[in-house]
């Protein structure tokens, strides 16, 4: 994968919420944001994980600074989802997703009782912000 010279890696995790209720709306947006992560990142040589459920999406990018800020920057402008919250950024020691262009995971019931246990809430938004890096590790760990 590009971007694997290790003082090169750089993470970015952020947090947003879905503009879809309806479930076939929202299947078929994340249906094409997979779709277009999975082309892009390709070329780009990020990785990473986008997490999905009740509503909010997590998603963590991995891989050379320039191209996880730039990748970044269209998400930040997609119509498709709203509040983004970026709750981590910096420099990393190894991916976390190598082999996954972007690894797509929902509604995984060992994640809300994840937040449950530490947070006493389940998986929601307001649980992840950049003051509990805790947690997004544990989470990034699980999956």
């Amino acid at each position: 994968m590009k971007g694997n010279n290790q003082q090169d890696l750089f993470a970015l995790a952020y947090i947003s919420n879905s503009i879809y209720k309806d479930e076939a709306d929202l299947k078929k947006a994340n249906d094409d944001i997979i779709y277009t992560c999975d082309l892009k990142n390709k070329i780009t040589g990020v990785t990473g994980l986008l997490y999905f459920s009740h509503g909010v999406y997590l998603q963590y990018l991995e891989g050379e600074e320039i191209n996880v800020l730039e990748t970044f920057k269209k998400i930040s402008k997609d119509h498709r989802h709203s509040d983004i919250t970026l709750i981590y950024s910096g420099r990393t020691s190894a991916r976390k997703f190598e082999k996954w262009a972007m690894r797509f995971v929902s509604n995984r019931h060992y994640v809300d009782n994840l937040f449950q246990q530490i947070t006493h809430f389940g998986f929601a938004k307001g649980q992840l912000n950049p003051n509990n890096k805790h947690l997004l590790e544990t989470f990034l760990k699980m999956i």
